[in-house]
């Protein structure tokens, strides 16, 4: 057992229902411990060394604790570190908007004036909306018989600048605690995300980590009230938009209503879910969900559970039941509308195309936007697929 004191690098700790999350902000690596972890982590930073932690753990508990697995998992977390990984382990977790985002101007983006000034956007589209409900567009504005091409990659374009601004908004109100960001694409399911790697949250309090968890669908909310206000100025007040501005508004609102709605698809781990998660006190649900799924398919074809789940807290034990109900619902319409909805929709554009460039007669060429909207809505689907097919046979080794 060594007996010298070991290196301490700056940690967080905070509590988490029974047990405490303790993690290296600057590596963004958390993980939740005991408590009886903590007090030998602060043992560790008092100066005091592995034996010495050991016998007074030894005398206090009247058992030895596994200090050597303790210290590699604490190595490995940023948290502890030998002299020679002590320069590389206490570098700074930079973000790519770091820099352009500071923490000043977080607080300056998100504080209680400008979050009052959101409210009062959305309930002043709440009232028109009451007063003119028929500015709430449905399925139809995504309909486009008229210059459809150009309409759809608008739409297409739109929606992605729109998501920028969504992860932008998770960013900021990140920067605004002093929480470093990545931006990052990934996917949910099949679907190509952008997503904000701000897993230094788990620093603050539970409290402070709403802001930032629910900062994305706050934004679209009140973008999607914007919208709304402008329709309902430019109905009564006969402001001179182009039929294509007023066609893009309401399809863009109706993406926004979607993307709202999709934070709700709890079996994802959307903003809602993290924000579920974190008040119930359950940070690891949905995995734990599919471990306990997992056992269940495992004890139902007669072999040994491949993941142990003793240790789990006894809150989360009695959630996962609901949960995996949920899980699996939501997951058996996402993939029914994979194979009655998008992949048809993928096939019939597919088949016009073909239709376009093999009509009899003089050939006609094909619009750019055409291509372009084409191109983009099949990269996007199939590059969503891949990924998921990645991550449901992943490569060995």
């Amino acid at each position: 057992m060594q007996d010298t004191p070991l290196q301490v690098l700056p940690y967080s700790v905070q509590p988490d229902g029974e047990g405490f999350i303790i993690g290296s902000p600057r590596s963004g690596k958390f993980l939740s411990v005991p408590g009886d972890v903590v007090e030998i982590l602060a043992a560790f930073k008092a100066g005091r060394s592995p034996a010495a932690v050991h016998a007074d753990y030894l005398q206090r508990h009247g058992e030895a604790p596994d200090l050597d697995d303790l210290i590699a998992v604490l190595t490995g977390y940023g948290i502890l570190a030998t002299g020679a990984e002590a320069p590389s382990a206490t570098a700074p977790r930079r973000g790519h908007f770091d820099r352009l985002v500071t923490p000043a101007l977080g607080r300056l983006l998100w504080n209680r004036f400008t979050l009052a000034a959101m409210a009062a956007v959305v309930l002043a589209a709440v009232v028109v909306l009451w007063r003119e409900p028929s500015l709430l567009p449905g399925w139809r504005a995504l309909y486009f018989p008229n210059e459809t091409a150009l309409q759809l990659l608008g739409v297409m374009l739109l929606g992605m600048a729109s998501t920028f601004v969504h992860e932008m908004a998770h960013l900021s109100a990140a920067r605004a605690a002093g929480v470093s960001c990545r931006f990052s694409i990934g996917n949910q399911l099949w679907f190509v995300v952008w997503y904000t790697d701000m897993s230094g949250i788990w620093a603050l309090p539970r409290e402070r980590r709403y802001l930032p968890i629910l900062a994305g669908p706050i934004v679209d909310l009140v973008s999607a009230a914007l919208i709304v206000l402008v329709l309902a100025a430019a109905r009564h007040w006969h402001w001179g938009f182009a039929p294509l501005t007023v066609s893009l508004l309401s399809a863009l609102l109706f993406v926004y209503l979607l993307r709202i709605l999709w934070q709700c698809y709890f079996f994802l781990r959307t903003d809602f879910y993290y924000a579920a998660s974190n008040l119930l006190g359950c940070k690891r649900l949905l995995q734990d969900t599919e471990d306990w799924l997992r056992n269940r398919w495992a004890r139902w074809r007669g072999r040994a559970e491949p993941v142990d789940q003793s240790a789990l807290p006894p809150h989360e034990r009695r959630l996962i039941p609901a949960y995996a109900a949920i899980w699996l619902g939501g997951r058996g319409l996402a993939l029914g509308l994979l194979l009655f909805v998008q992949l048809p929709l993928f096939a019939s554009y597919l088949f016009l195309f073909w239709e376009t460039l093999t009509a009899p007669g003089p050939a006609q060429p094909v619009a750019v936007t055409t291509w372009l909207s084409g191109l983009l809505f099949s990269t996007l689907l199939i590059a969503g697929l891949a990924l998921w097919a990645r991550q449901l046979w992943p490569r060995k080794g």
